[in-house]
This record gives C-alpha cells, structure tokens and sequence, in this order.
C-alpha cells in the first residue's frame, strides 16, 4: 500500500525506513549519457543513488557485495536506468521509476521482500 512519503518528490512505500537522521547519503545526478558510471568506494556508500539522464545500455556498474543495497531513483522520463556487477546483466529500472536493488552475491536484483534487506 503507498503512504503519503515522498523523498524529493518521489513516493515512498511505508516498508521503506528512511534514515533516522541525515547518515542516509545521496548520490545525485547520475548521467548514464555518454559512459558507463563506476561507482567508487566513497559513492558505494550512498544509500539512494538518483540518476538524472538515463541510457538503452550504460549502467552504473556497483562492486559486488552480497547484501549490498540502493534505493534506485530513475528521474529520467524517457530511458531506463540500469545497475549491475560489472559483466552481468542487473536490474533494469524503468523511467519516473524508483525501486530498491541488492547484491546477491553475484548481480543485483529487485528486493521483493524488503523485510529481507536493511536500508538503514
């Protein structure tokens, strides 16, 4: 059931906790325009990574950590947005579309039970 949450516009499932305080990071602006976006050690601990110009084929491209988990906002309204290990396949997130992905230990995928991951 959708709640009345919003994170910067976007609607926020209830199962989501947002961050207590402000340790919850952001990655904003991500382009998937011209490259692929590897993620550093720093942006990987981001929680919410938020990409601005989406890509048929760019991904960004997180390290694989099983456990590892995003908030994947797509404010893209016409290209995909996609995450993945680095070779693989991943997640593909629509446009106007926000989803929570994890590591597998060996691609991301979409959470279908948030109780299983820890966002905060």
């Amino acid at each position: 059931m959708a709640s009345s949450l919003e994170y910067k516009g976007w609607p926020v499932k209830k199962e989501i906790k947002m961050a207590k305080d402000s340790s919850a990071k952001v990655l904003a602006e991500i382009t998937l325009t011209a490259e692929n976006k590897v993620l550093t050690t720093a942006e990987a601990e981001n929680k919410y990574l938020i990409v601005t110009t989406g890509h048929a084929t760019n991904a960004i491209i997180a390290p694989c950590i099983e456990g590892m988990n995003f908030i994947l906002i797509n404010q893209d309204t016409v290209n995909n947005a996609i995450i993945k290990v680095s070779g693989l396949t991943g997640v593909t997130i629509s446009p106007s579309t926000n989803d929570k992905v994890y590591c597998n230990g060996t691609d991301y995928v979409l959470v279908s039970n948030l109780n299983e991951v820890n966002y905060v």
